[in-house]
């Protein structure tokens, strides 16, 4: 294998391309250097060379890998402050083309907000407002993160996050259920921490599966990364009915996790946008649980 055939090599090696390459040739000349360089080297040096020389260019390059590292991690946290941080990473990172465009995918959609903001938001000083949506937002995404959910959005106490796009996340169903588990408890404890300061605030939850169209929208100066379908329409409304310490769900949702959670059933609701009563269970808890078997839950 010839130098150029290795350095063709390292360069379409995705984990390898980044890789500082130094060619060392007897080909002497401008001819050879252009070349060197056109084909992907990093730099060159002619036979015979200096030593130093050459540790000094091999140092170069070392600091200058490390700068575009440090670059790449604050563009990297920079964008994921707009946009879900799965997304972000896969956009620096140069995969996240087709998750870009418009595509259907099979997701699971968590709705989640507190109960009693309004009234809170009404008489409270704007510092407490605000104190109080860091803590709530702060322990619920870092929950969000360890479940591998999206955050589609905050919008005041109000927060959408799916499953399963852009990771594929196994069982979604579950996992959804699981996180929104994990989110009432942690929220429990935080509610008795702003009843202590003369809070009265609670939280409820929404959770349906099914298919979505996901995709960038907005304009140039400005993107969002959006779940839209009418799973997304049902998960908000299951929100909206649930009470302080609930986890509605649907149907569907309760089929894939009949061995992991005991369920009540809450009836069937009325809700805006759908024109048939859709039958709503509470989460009451997790039990013993045999995995699921069943297909279509990731």
């Amino acid at each position: 294998m010839s130098g150029y055939d290795l350095l063709k090599a390292v360069r379409s090696d995705e984990t390898l391309r980044s890789i500082p390459v130094i060619f060392l040739t007897a080909r002497a000349g401008t001819e050879a250097r252009i070349e060197s360089l056109d084909a992907g080297a990093d730099d060159y040096l002619a036979k015979p060379f200096d030593e130093n020389e050459l540790l000094a260019r091999v140092g170069n390059l070392i600091r200058a890998r490390a700068q575009e590292r440090e670059l790449t991690e604050l563009q990297k946290e920079k964008l994921t402050r707009f946009l879900p941080q799965p997304l972000g990473e896969m956009i620096m990172s140069g995969t996240a083309d087709r998750f870009l465009k418009s595509h259907r995918t099979d997701v699971t959609v968590l709705f989640l907000d507190l109960r009693g903001f309004t009234a809170f938001a009404e008489t409270a000083d704007p510092e407490d407002v605000m104190n109080v949506l860091r803590e709530y937002q702060a322990e619920t995404g870092r929950i969000v993160a360890d479940y591998q959910g999206t955050l589609e959005r905050f919008s005041g106490d109000a927060m959408m996050i799916f499953l399963n796009d852009p990771v594929p996340v196994q069982n979604h169903v579950e996992q959804g259920v699981r996180m929104a588990i994990a989110m009432r408890n942690r929220l429990e404890a935080l509610r008795i921490q702003w009843g202590k300061r003369g809070y009265e605030l609670g939280a409820g939850v929404g959770i349906a599966t099914g298919y979505a169209t996901l995709g960038l929208v907005g304009f140039e100066r400005r993107t969002d990364y959006a779940a839209i379908g009418t799973v997304t329409n049902l998960a908000a409304r299951l929100c909206g009915e649930a009470q302080h310490g609930q986890i509605l769900v649907t149907e569907r949702v309760r089929h894939f996790v009949e061995n992991l959670v005991s369920v009540e059933p809450v009836g069937e609701l009325t809700l805006k946008g759908f024109s048939r009563p859709v039958a709503a269970y509470n989460i009451a808890g997790l039990r013993n649980y045999a995995p699921s078997t069943r297909s279509g839950s990731g």
